[in-house]
């Protein structure tokens, strides 16, 4: 086992995949010789199928909405491999303060997709990738587009101080009550929330609605994922769970109904110093 080459190669590929994090490269040549030794197996033949994009899965797979395993999106080729499915586990929980659980795992079993710095969290062919982990915000609005605490004087003046979109069952109803015109006031909340943002549809779907909880978490979500795209302009976003390893592509935003999201608007700003425009709804599943 010649493992200065082998080095060589792995931070070969490493730049390659748009990784520079040298722990990354140095981490997996230290597993790959382990692996190597333990097995008794030639890690080479290993490298040899993560430097091939032939050996990964097509990147088409990002073209369809899905929820599924991360280990699920590993090629046959590498599945059947001694090391590789022993070796995915290290790569998929390395993380620093910036790359999350599974960013850097991407790269290693996607076709032609790379680790980004620029925008978005990966690029390929077809795009950019935006990586998340569960239960992160989508915004609605670029950060600097309204000073934060808007929102809070909005509910003051329209709504009586309540809070659209409230978790608890009786700050619900309290906003409820205070609603006497609802396209009137869901119209002029939103259109001063979002400067610049067609609410039309949206003001109309909530006024209709306003009463049902999860409907209105359902609809100020879908509005949040569909202007998120809009304004980031990524082809995909992946949504990944920490614990479960499940992850969720969502390429079309309009078709997420059977994916298990849950929508947590957030229309209060109180003391909060998140960089996020008011108004952003939080996701997970």
């Amino acid at each position: 086992m010649d493992v200065t080459a082998l080095r060589e190669r792995t931070f070969a590929l490493c730049r390659k995949k748009g990784i520079t994090n040298q722990e990354v490269a140095k981490t997996i040549t230290a597993f790959l010789v382990m692996y190597a030794t333990e097995y008794n197996t030639d890690p080479s033949v290993t490298l040899s199928l993560m430097e091939d994009d032939d050996n990964l899965t097509d990147i088409s797979v990002l073209d369809s909405n899905f929820k599924k395993d991360l280990s699920e999106l590993i090629s046959k080729k590498l599945k059947d491999d001694v090391i590789f499915p022993k070796l995915f586990p290290i790569i998929t929980n390395m993380t620093t303060r910036s790359i999350g659980v599974g960013e850097y795992a991407l790269c290693f079993i996607l076709a032609n997709y790379k680790h980004s710095y620029g925008d978005g969290d990966g690029e390929h062919p077809k795009g950019s990738t935006e990586v998340k982990k569960d239960n992160s915000s989508l915004k609605v609005i670029e950060s600097t587009a309204t000073k934060k605490g808007l929102v809070d004087d909005l509910s003051k003046e329209i709504f009586g101080g309540t809070r659209f979109g409230a978790k608890k069952e009786k700050d619900f109803d309290a906003h409820i009550a205070e609603v006497n015109d609802a396209k009137k006031q869901y119209t002029e909340f939103f259109t001063r929330l979002y400067p610049g943002v067609d609410v039309s549809k949206l003001a109309e779907d909530i006024a209709t609605n306003y009463k049902d909880s999860k409907k209105v978490c359902n609809i100020i979500g879908k509005f949040a994922l569909k202007r998120y795209k809009l304004i980031d302009k990524w082809y995909n976003i992946i949504y990944i769970n920490p614990k479960t390893m499940k992850v969720i592509n969502i390429s079309n935003v309009d078709d997420v109904d059977n994916l298990g999201l849950k929508f947590s608007p957030k229309f209060f700003r109180g003391g909060s110093t998140q960089a996020v425009a008011d108004g952003h709804v939080d996701v997970k599943f």
